[in-house]
């Protein structure tokens, strides 16, 4: 540790222990003196003592240059302790303390002679760690600063009279108090006061972990975001929950970023999640404990405030649980237990500051709770054995000291999130030398920063030639087709030239890098660097490489366009003898054309249109993005010159140029997402291009920065001139990419890899400079990234998690087929298939309440030899024979399947899913023959001990009791009774996440309108008959809205259409269950779509 040995009391001129603690010998003789102690001891090395010597003397030699501008102000020990001594008293090492001193300096050590010979010092009653914490001395502190004089004491005797008569006082040790609390431990080694919570005692924090879906969470959730990067990933699955109302802030920069800014979201209980606490994490590559633990606390006081002051939250309690995901630890390179002693340690700050306000009742409600979630099973294990240990250290409570599964949880081999992680390098340019004489105007520095989020390596500087490095561009970006014009020779001068010899080893190990830059440095064409000795492909074709520029961020709240609408500008129309037009981005613009309209959206294509025709285009009406194939220029003096070639004439002989440039699009009111500005190869064709020339790739890092400032989040341009062919193929992949759901860094690498295979010899991979956040995505319907699976446990793993995402409201069927096709096809294509997975494709088509591909598996599955069969999958195989039989209408069949499972029951006893299902069967049985006799004959079964895995299957054997026993004049109470002692049963067997118990309520409402006639609810209160029905649908929409399986709504419909087909025509119940039948119906319609 090194500095330590350098806060010990130095001894210098005023110190009275005349020991040299520089000496190795001194250690020694105290590690043999104290016996007691001695396995703790730790020797200083040599070294160390070497330089503890050096700063020593330098300290001693220190003599202050302005003695008469300083001022020392000298703290007083809150306890009048302040260590100044030892002696070896029975083998153990005692401490003597003096009154005169603030508890770390005695005022003998500290205080310099010059300043205590002048009377420049004064005296407080402040402990060393609070000097610069108590305010009531900061008026005297600022008085000094202003005048030179203060009302503050120099006479030491004015503290504490009583105590410095006697400098002197031995005490003994005492044992030394160890925490793991930030806050405690360094009040301990600065003497600080810790805050006086006026004798509240505060209990540690609670925490759980739960493996699910954010929907699902306990408590408002908290999630980080990192200032100037996109809502994705875990965040864009809580925007969706939310109903888009994060983007829609996030678009119009009123978002968290910087640490200290929070968003915080309360919503009814009845939603899920009921609420949100979005916090700023500040920059990504800055992120540390204390900055997340910061965050948290400073995001739950203000959140707390929030609450209060909303007059609709008048008399209610702040949550007193909170639930959490794991933040930074995805893309802040924080590990899982730094992100959660964080976490903890911020709500325990937040704790502490509230609950020393006693003065307001409600500062009493703190949140007791963490729940952390966490969506994948291996990230839920970890934290499991963290809070385990957290546990076990007395760091905090772990209860239930147990994963809590809840709907939505994943399973996974192995996370690897090294792909969606991405290096900072940042390039500034910099003074070559401090001063005002004239630096050389063709010498340039530039100042280098890596950050990986683990360690990082700063201001690492290079000086270049600006002519040189010009000269070896020119000859790299040359421009004649007939050439090979990719050097490998000169990418690698570029590379050994360009980056500082510290960073090199880094930057060759090719991982993803976002290239932070100011104006000069976004110049260079940073894309074309290759290291030769270690790969022959470039670093940006085997990383990702996505630039930013170093600049404020658009302040202006810009609106984007949200209807999914495209402008095409290919190969405006120029005049004869000026430019020649470019066939090959006639064919890109329709090409992307096409891509576009693939994807259902309303494309407005300008190709070969006139300057008018581009600019009326482009203002009456709002685009999502814009795509641009055409000349381009650059003009340094003079931005008006600078920008893409939509027009150009020969007036008096010369050529007038029109432009599109950044101006035009900044006075757009609803600004693009994203613009792609491609620039051909076919525009250097002949002499008359002579005058018409690019700045070697300054076009684009121009451009680039002009749109970006001006609220572009992603802009793609070509530094020069590139290949027709290869620019297609850019654009095709890039499009291809990104409207398959791939990030915009990922995209910006397939497109460059793809131009590398084709051509290497090529550079357009290198041409395109991309700006922006490189986990941007585009947002449209099909934006889902086909999965690749090659092992068989990766598709195993997949269909459990469609099979638990069937169960999620929000997922609809096609998006879930799509998956499950997807997987069908990745085991054709890598022969993956066996029995297991062939009934994990049945049990999954059976979830989706796909009958007829379920059977289908099922019986492929009896077909394979040696396969495994489980009796689960034989009891589905039966339901969906059943079923199918009941709209044959064919009796034979169903009362041979009846007998099947009867011999099952007989074989191996009676389960509660066993037993629902002859349920089932019976009551089809009666349905399909119309016989009231066999409905009315239907026995209920003993109740099975309910199971965790069972959730929905005892609420549907609950469904067929009810018909049974109101078929046998069986009374309402009996059904009561019965119901209350199943939900008992619930409450202490289960990890109820609220589906049980509200969807056995929603039964028992119905058999209570069969029964009476009337609906009583939970309460007691009488629901009108007027109002019967909005009621069951809205307790049915709560059921739903917490698992929303289909095949609990085809169950529900069954069920209610068999108790309709048995209820008299004049009954009460029945339009108001035909209502609830047709609401069921409208959301299996919902989601097939």
């Amino acid at each position: 540790y090194p500095g330590l040995l350098e806060l010990l009391h130095l001894n210098i001129k005023n110190g009275i222990l005349y020991k040299d603690i520089t000496n190795q010998s001194f250690w020694n003789d105290l590690h043999q003196a104290d016996q007691k102690f001695s396995s703790n001891w730790v020797i200083p090395d040599l070294s160390d003592l070497t330089q503890l010597s050096a700063f020593k003397q330098s300290v001693e030699n220190y003599s202050i240059p302005n003695p008469e501008s300083v001022y020392y102000i000298a703290g007083k020990s809150k306890d009048n302790r302040t260590p100044e001594n030892y002696s070896i008293i029975d083998q153990s090492i005692e401490f003597e303390f003096t009154p005169e001193g603030d508890g770390t300096v005695t005022w003998k050590e500290g205080i310099p002679s010059q300043l205590k010979d002048i009377n420049h010092v004064y005296y407080v009653n402040a402990s060393h760690g609070q000097l610069a914490n108590d305010k009531k001395f900061f008026p005297g502190i600022l008085s000094i600063l202003n005048t030179g004089t203060t009302y503050l004491s120099k006479d030491p005797e004015t503290l504490s009279r009583n105590t410095l008569h006697n400098p002197y006082t031995q005490i003994y040790r005492s044992p030394i108090e160890f925490t793991n609390n930030a806050e405690e431990l360094e009040n301990s080694l600065f003497d600080a006061d810790p805050i006086d919570y006026e004798n509240s005692t505060l209990d540690k924090i609670n925490v759980c972990i739960s493996n699910g879906d954010l929907k699902y969470a306990d408590g408002p959730i908290m999630v980080g975001h990192f200032k100037g990067e996109y809502i994705a990933k875990a965040e864009g699955d809580l925007n969706d929950a939310f109903g888009g109302m994060l983007m829609k802030r996030f678009e119009n920069k009123v978002y968290p970023g910087s640490i200290g800014t929070s968003l915080f979201i309360m919503r009814d209980k009845k939603n899920r999640p009921n609420g949100a606490l979005i916090l700023g994490l500040g920059e990504q590559f800055e992120t540390t404990g204390f900055t997340l633990s910061t965050a948290v606390k400073e995001g739950i006081i203000d959140a707390f405030h929030q609450f209060h002051e909303n007059p609709s939250n008048d008399g209610e309690a702040f949550p007193s649980k909170i639930s959490s995901l794991l933040m930074g630890t995805a893309y802040g390179n924080l590990s899982v237990e730094t992100s959660l002693k964080s976490i903890i340690t911020g709500v325990e700050m937040a704790n502490k500051t509230l609950a020393a306000k006693q003065d307001e009742p409600y500062y009493e409600n703190i949140i007791k709770s963490i729940e952390f979630i966490e969506i994948f099973a291996d990230k839920a294990y970890t934290t499991y054995y963290i809070l385990s240990k957290f546990h076990e250290e007395g760091f905090t409570r772990f209860d239930p000291d147990t994963i809590t599964i809840k709907q939505g949880a994943l399973k996974n081999l192995s996370i690897d999130y090294s792909s969606d992680k991405w290096d900072q390098l940042t390039i500034r340019s910099t003074k070559l030398w401090e001063g005002n004489s004239p630096h050389p105007a063709h010498y340039k520095k530039f100042a280098f920063s890596l950050n990986n989020g683990i360690a990082k390596e700063e201001n690492r500087e290079v000086t270049i030639n600006k002519t040189q490095i010009n000269t070896l561009l020119t000859k790299l970006i040359k421009e004649n087709e007939s050439e090979k014009n990719w050097d490998q020779a000169i990418s690698k001068v570029l590379f050994e030239r360009l980056i500082p010899q510290e960073l090199k080893t880094t930057i060759r190990m090719q991982k993803n890098l976002v290239i932070n830059l100011d104006s000069e440095a976004a110049a260079y064409p940073w894309e074309l660097i290759q290291d030769t000795n270690v790969n022959d492909k470039p670093i940006c074709v085997t990383a990702g490489m996505i630039r930013q520029l170093n600049q404020k961020t658009c302040l202006s709240k810009k609106i984007y366009g949200e209807e999914n609408r495209v402008l095409i500008i290919g190969d405006p129309q120029l005049e004869p003898n000026t430019y020649p037009q470019l066939s090959g981005a006639v064919l890109e613009a329709n090409s992307v054309t096409e891509i576009f309209v693939g994807n259902e959206f309303q494309t407005t294509s300008i190709v070969k249109g006139s300057e008018i025709d581009i600019m009326m285009s482009l203002y009456e009406q709002t685009y999502k993005y814009i795509h641009i194939a055409a000349h381009g220029d650059f003009d340094p003096t003079e931005s008006l010159n600078s920008g893409v070639l939509i027009g150009a004439k020969i007036e008096n002989g010369e050529i007038v140029k029109s432009f599109l440039t950044a101006a035009d699009i900044i006075q757009l009111d609803v600004m693009p997402e994203f613009v792609f500005i491609n620039t051909c190869y076919s525009g250097k064709t002949n002499a008359v291009d002579a005058s018409f020339t690019y700045n070697p790739y300054e076009f684009a890092s121009n451009i680039g920065e002009e749109f970006i400032a001006n609220g572009v989040k992603a802009i793609i341009v070509a530094g020069w001139p590139v290949y027709d062919d290869m620019a297609l193929l850019f654009a095709d992949r890039f499009y291809e990419n990104m409207f398959s759901g791939s990030t915009f860094g990922e995209a910006v690498l397939n497109a460059r890899q793809a131009c590398f295979s084709a051509e290497p010899n090529k550079n357009t991979w290198g041409a395109y400079q991309c700006y922006g956040d490189p986990m941007f995505r585009f947002k449209t319907k099909n934006a889902s990234k086909p999965k690749v699976f090659k092992l068989p446990q990766e598709a195993a793993f997949e269909l459990d998690n469609i099979i638990t995402q069937t169960d999620i409201p929000q997922l609809k069927y096609n998006k879930l087929i799509s998956k499950l096709q997807n997987v069908e096809e990745n085991m054709l294509r890598f022969n993956l298939t066996n029995g297991q997975l062939l009934e994990k494709l049945a049990f999954a088509n059976y979830s989706l309440g796909n009958d007829d591909e379920a059977l289908k598996k099922l019986n492929s599955l009896l077909e394979l030899d040696g396969a495994s069969f489980s009796i689960r999958s034989y009891e589905h195989m039966l339901d969906i024979q059943s079923r199918k039989a009941v709209k044959e209408k064919d009796i034979d069949a169903l009362q041979k399947i009846t007998d099947k499972l009867k011999i099952l029951i007989q074989e191996l006893g009676e389960s509660s899913s066993r037993a629902l299902l002859l349920l089932n069967f019976m009551q089809r049985m009666a349905y399909a023959t119309k016989d009231v006799k066999a409905f009315q004959s239907i026995q209920i079964p003993s109740l099975k001990q309910p199971k965790p895995s069972n959730k929905y299957n005892l609420v549907e054997l609950v469904s067929i009791q009810s018909a049974a026993l109101l078929s046998q004049g069986k009374t309402l109470k009996d059904l009561e009774i019965h119901l209350k002692s199943i939900y008992k049963e619930l409450k202490i067997n289960t990890q109820s996440n609220g589906f049980q118990e509200k969807a056995l309520w929603l039964q028992f409402y119905i058999t209570q309108l069969i029964v009476t006639k009337k609906v009583t609810d939970k309460d007691g209160k009488h629901i009108s008959t007027s109002k019967i029905g909005k009621f069951l649908i809205g307790e049915f929409q709560e059921v739903w809205d917490i698992k929303g399986s289909l095949r609990y709504v085809k169950n529900q419909i069954e069920s209610l259409e068999i108790t309709l087909h048995f209820l008299p025509e004049d009954h009460l119940a029945k339009p108001i269950l035909k209502e609830l039948v047709d609401y069921c119906q409208e959301i299996d319609e919902k989601m097939m779509r």
